[in-house]
């Protein structure tokens, strides 16, 4: 009993710390790509089964990361190769 719930502990540990690795690796993406007036409209991000997806303030800055989205791809490979699809929403 003792040595499964080492476990469990040992194993929810590791999931925390890749979480955070993984918000770091999303907002590095960010910081390289997007310009920092732009930034202040993105609300929340989140990486999940390998698509990134932005959450936005208000549909004007949806539509202008809709435009740098190319780039931004392009960025995600090169930092986390893993990304396959980027997606931008309003946050509602």
């Amino acid at each position: 009993m003792v040595t499964s719930i080492k476990n469990l502990l040992n194993d929810f540990i590791k999931e925390e710390k890749t979480k955070a690795g993984k918000q770091k690796i999303i907002e590095r993406i960010i910081k390289n790509t997007i310009e920092k007036k732009l930034q202040n409209y993105i609300k929340e991000l989140s990486l999940y089964k390998n698509t990134l997806t932005i959450y936005c303030e208000n549909s004007s800055a949806v539509y202008s990361l809709n435009l740098q989205k190319d780039r931004l791809m392009e960025e995600a490979k090169k930092i986390f190769s893993k990304v396959q699809e980027i997606k931008i929403k309003i946050n509602g």
